[in-house]
């Protein structure tokens, strides 16, 4: 089986992370913690609504600042096909 991954991530802070993952039968849930480096994230998230069987998609745009400094902004964009009725 070829699994790859759907989430991947890279600290480029000068402290560690500690990653607490809990999971039920619906959800999944992380939490970060590290060192207060002055650092703020900022997230909006835009998309299509979902249709049956047809294909919607998701755009994450994530501003990082460390004090009143942008420093970085990125978009991700995803896209999915809505299953159909029923599933």
């Amino acid at each position: 089986m070829n699994v790859k991954p759907e989430l991947i991530f890279r600290n480029d802070w000068d402290a560690a992370i500690l990653m607490k993952v809990t999971a039920t039968d619906t959800s999944l849930t992380v939490t970060m913690y590290s060192s207060k480096l002055g650092r703020r994230v900022t997230t909006s998230t835009t998309g299509d609504t979902p249709v049956e069987g047809t294909a919607f998609r998701v755009e994450v745009h994530r501003r990082v600042f460390q004090r009143s400094k942008l420093r970085s902004e990125t978009t991700s964009t995803w896209s999915y096909k809505a299953p159909p009725a029923g599933e």
